[in-house]
């Protein structure tokens, strides 16, 4: 498995397009991976379709980083726990808060 792959959306840290990290993966042989860009979820769908295409399970999450520093990795569970990540990443890039979490949100 790998874990905590960026796309190109991903700027300055990934290179590769969904599809190009998916066919990649297929080359070694791994079943799972994980999707966590940036700071956004752009590469989600493109991420899961080519997945499915090429036999394997993806799982998607999202990196938080407040500039440059690394905060955080959310790893989704399931559709839920996916909807909480972006809802979280969401408010904070609107009112432009600091990534944080309080300990009631963990």
């Amino acid at each position: 498995m790998y874990l905590n792959a960026h796309s190109y959306y991903s700027l300055r840290y990934g290179i590769l397009s969904p599809e190009e990290l998916v066919a990649r993966v297929k080359e070694t042989g791994a079943k799972e991976i994980v999707l966590t860009d940036i700071n956004n979820t752009s590469a989600t769908y493109q991420f899961i379709q080519s997945c499915k295409a090429n036999g394997i399970k993806p799982i998607v999450g999202i990196e938080f980083r407040d500039d440059h520093e690394f905060m955080y990795l959310g790893i989704a569970k399931n559709k839920e726990g996916f909807r909480e990540l972006t809802s979280f990443l969401t408010e904070h890039s609107l009112e432009d808060k600091k990534i944080t979490f309080s300990s009631s949100e963990i």
